[in-house]
């Protein structure tokens, strides 16, 4: 699900981004404030370049077709009163910091909610487009105790945005940023819930209580980029869809890819919360030899950092057909998986159905100088086993150890895998098989030795 923007020029956009660069953090003094109607009317102009605050004196407060722009020379900030509605005309969006710095306040309170919603007299799923908070929106900016009603409507390029829809979107492909984003109900959906389509920007502190009621058929209500699903907050909350969409959180590529196959990268050390929704690994992996771009996600770290990805439990990650957690794909020793109790991988077909094989398995590319920083304890793999195989008789595995054929297998040590269980693999198959790690590391997988338990007794432990 790679993500494109396509930035519109408004006004004086190119001078804008020019003077101001992009993700300026400068923070307006709020001074300069205009309550009431703009231009004797309650319609929002196409930008608004001064600081603005909607107040109570319009109900509602409307965007037209044409859309809203919050950027400028003077870094405007539009500030919501609570208990404000601001009503979008078809496919109307308002766009915070896209071409220029702006920034966003819509906070209102328990008691006084903000409401974006249609302003069509019998409106419908998707009829407005979104709230954007692109690459120059202000980190100041924050939305609070708001209920997002009817949006994440069609596109075109005219709306400046080409990536995944939702009635809340937020998106940099040029620099990162985190936003606070609290208190937020979503419903009657024509799309995606919320939105975090960039690779680096993530949940600020204090993020927390969403919920998104209802999502498109092939949609999700929560979608972020995989290597910022460690802001997320545990607070979230959706509901079982009679439309047969999951509800999960889809983690999908971000705008950055350090290696040509892919685009789903976690590229910084990071824990992912424990969550009551599941995880969807939903972007593209590295992918090698004949396995070809999968779906799933790759754990590496950019530079010389190392990337160390903490799973905590419990929680749940499902996978498509084919899908694979690669580790450390490019072999340069900078990944590492650390996975506790408490935590299953499976087929995003489960608990309906978990078939063996139908989904690739998680894959470790062990350099000459080991894996030792990765760990699998008390975890649960099931309906891997399907796409790799190893040795002349082509066996497959759920856990695949692919260790550098030119070092000695005295040299290379694999994971610590201990006390799980790697179930449902298809039949003949092997729970754990391995190539160019050491002896000891591949006797230590054995039920005997590491309390492991297999699917299949017969086939458990394969080494090459």
């Amino acid at each position: 699900m790679n993500r494109s923007i396509l930035r519109s020029s408004v006004g004086t956009a190119l001078a804008l981004a020019l003077a101001f660069g992009c993700g300026t953090a400068v923070h307006p003094p709020h001074t300069t404030t205009t309550n009431g109607t703009t231009g004797g009317n309650c319609t929002l102009p196409s930008t608004i370049s001064t600081n603005l605050t909607l107040d109570g004196s319009c109900n509602p407060w409307r965007v037209t077709s044409g859309g809203t722009l919050v950027e400028g020379a003077a870094i405007p900030v539009l500030t919501i009163d609570p208990g404000v509605t601001v009503a979008f005309d078809q496919g109307a969006t308002l766009g915070v910091g896209v071409n220029g710095p702006g920034g966003l306040h819509a906070v209102g309170t328990p008691s006084a909610h903000i409401t974006f919603t249609s302003s069509a007299a019998l409106p419908k799923a998707g009829d407005w487009a979104a709230v954007e908070l692109f690459d120059n929106t202000l980190q100041s900016s924050e939305v609070g105790y708001a209920d997002f009603d009817f949006g994440a409507g069609g596109w075109n390029s005219a709306n400046g945005y080409a990536g995944p829809q939702g009635a809340l979107i937020t998106d940099s492909s040029t620099t990162p940023f985190q936003v606070l984003l609290h208190d937020l109900t979503f419903s009657h959906n024509g799309g995606n819930g919320l939105v975090m389509n960039g690779f680096g920007v993530g949940f600020a502190k204090g993020s927390g209580q969403l919920a998104v009621n209802d999502w498109a058929s092939g949609s999700a209500p929560f979608v972020v980029t995989a290597n910022e699903a460690g802001t997320l907050p545990s607070s979230l909350t959706a509901p079982p869809q009679s439309n047969g969409s999951p509800a999960v959180v889809d983690l999908i590529d971000g705008d950055a890819s350090p290696g040509s196959g892919g685009g789903a990268w976690v590229m910084q050390t990071q824990t992912w919360p424990s969550l009551s929704l599941p995880y969807l690994l939903d972007g593209q992996t590295q992918g090698t030899g004949s396995q070809g771009v999968q779906s799933g996600i790759n754990i590496e770290g950019n530079g010389s950092s190392v990337a160390t990805l903490t799973i905590a439990g419990p929680n749940t990650l499902e996978l498509r057909d084919w899908g694979s957690i690669e580790v450390d794909p490019q072999s340069t020793g900078q990944g590492n998986l650390v996975v506790s109790s408490g935590v299953t991988f499976t087929s995003l077909l489960a608990p309906k159905q978990a078939a063996a094989g139908s989904w690739s398995g998680i894959h470790f590319h062990v350099t000459s100088a080991g894996l030792a920083g990765s760990s699998l304890t008390g975890v649960t793999v099931e309906g891997a086993g399907g796409n790799w195989t190893i040795g002349s008789a082509s066996l497959s595995g759920s856990i695949f150890l692919d260790g550098p054929v030119t070092v000695p297998t005295s040299q290379a040590i694999g994971p610590s895998i201990t006390g799980s269980s790697i179930l449902a693999y298809p039949s003949g198959d092997c729970g754990i098989i391995a190539g160019g790690i050491s002896q000891a590391s591949l006797s230590s997988y054995t039920a005997a030795s590491s309390a492991n338990t297999f699917g299949d007794p017969s086939n458990t432990v394969c080494g090459d």
